[in-house]
């Protein structure tokens, strides 16, 4: 019977840590130009209606964000982009912008090591709260301080072509 309510205690922990994940995504700021009716435009957008013209005409900033414990987090990735040539549904640039392949590797490098830290936190069952999340974004941007290394564009190019070589 203890060896039960063991396995029972386990299956607690282990739906505890399932109900924490937490869902990293980008987002842009200021995609719509003004005066624009956004839900009839996200709708035609769902629709797979060519929406355009519609779209800021200017570059906007790409977000990496989050909500944890009804705390919305949103940190700049330190890159810009014609909201036209984003894909929403796929969270990525479209082929139509010209460093797609590019923008793409930087971006899910930086949202694969934000899970993976995110994670980390998870097993060790270290408390998870908005400012730990937000430290994880930072670092993993390169903004962590002295024993963060910041990765450039070109790095992280020279290592996707290392990938795709394999």
């Amino acid at each position: 019977m203890q060896s039960l309510y063991s396995s029972h205690l386990d299956c607690i922990h282990i739906i505890d840590h399932i109900m924490r994940k937490i869902g990293f995504y980008f987002l842009l700021d200021s995609t719509f130009r003004k005066g624009i009716d956004i839900k009839e435009a996200k709708r035609k957008r769902t629709a797979g209606q060519n929406i355009d013209k519609s779209y800021n005409p200017n570059l906007t900033t790409i977000y990496l964000c989050c909500s944890v414990n009804s705390t919305f987090i949103k940190v700049s990735t330190g890159w810009k982009i014609k909201p036209a040539e984003w894909n929403y549904n796929s969270q990525a640039p479209l082929k139509k912008y010209p460093n797609h392949l590019e923008l793409n590797v930087y971006l899910q490098k930086i949202k694969l090591k934000v899970e993976r830290d995110y994670l980390i936190l998870l097993i060790n069952d270290v408390p998870i709260d908005a400012s730990a999340i937000k430290e994880i974004i930072v670092g993993a941007l390169g903004g962590g301080g002295s024993n963060s290394v910041r990765i450039t564009f070109w790095q992280a190019f020279d290592e996707f072509l290392l990938e795709k070589g394999k």
